[in-house]
């Protein structure tokens, strides 16, 4: 018993016909009565009732049936997961990333990739998250890997790594008592439009009901290493 015996199976269960199922599959009746009676001999069971007008499972041949097409099936998704696997032996995969992501948290999954399929030519784009989901809608990316989420109908997001966003100050400020009220009255060194960290943060405020008018901006960088080098500074 095979594969091509249960496929034909589960056609002729399908067609309750031998003339239409086997020219459907381009085979002999004689060929198809061959495997249905090997499957028969195989499971020791009848699996067709048939008249002179009709054909038709018996109860044996209802639970076979059941059983064939998935396994059929699963077999199907089996040859589509080797051919994904055999896809990613060699080829070009573009992605990008926002700072956080690709600055921090990628670079070092991009390498034990790279070991596992080394003839696979990466590139990686990093900006901010906006720019980045555009370009993956304008299909110029493969991927993209971003700190906060655009609702767009052709996106499917899926989470990849958690990060906690906070806040640093100079070693000299006191910050021992400090609570979201105080934000108001500092100099805020903030990143800048199309940021998903921006994106986040704000969102976050805007929760205790802080807005970005409320804040001090006194800057805004187009990245976390030069907010980090300035604060510093």
């Amino acid at each position: 018993m095979d594969l091509r015996t249960l496929e034909i199976f589960t056609k002729l269960a399908e067609n309750e016909s031998f003339s239409q199922t086997a020219e459907e599959l381009h085979l002999t009746q004689p060929t198809i009565s061959f495997q249905i009676h090997s499957l028969e001999k195989y499971y020791g069971v009848k699996l067709f009732q048939r008249t002179t007008r009709e054909l038709f499972l018996t109860a044996e041949g209802k639970i076979l049936n059941e059983y064939a097409k998935k396994i059929i099936n699963l077999n199907r998704q089996v040859q589509e997961a080797m051919n994904e696997v055999n896809g990613l032996k060699r080829g070009e995969l573009t992605l990008g990333a926002s700072t956080i992501p690709g600055e921090y948290i990628l670079l070092a999954r991009l390498k034990s990739f790279q070991r596992k399929f080394p003839q696979i030519k990466i590139s990686l784009k990093i900006a901010d998250t906006e720019e980045i989901i555009e370009e993956v809608l304008e299909k110029k990316l493969d991927l993209g890997v971003v700190g906060s989420k655009i609702k767009h109908r052709d996106l499917v997001y899926e989470q990849f790594a958690k990060d906690k966003i906070v806040l640093i100050a100079q070693g000299k400020t006191k910050v021992k008592n400090f609570n979201l009220e105080d934000l108001k009255k500092q100099p805020i060194l903030l990143r800048e439009k199309g940021s998903g960290t921006r994106k986040t943060m704000l969102e976050a405020l805007a929760k205790e009901n802080i807005y970005l008018e409320d804040l001090n901006i006194i800057m805004e960088l187009g990245s976390t290493e030069a907010i980090k080098s300035a604060v510093e500074t």
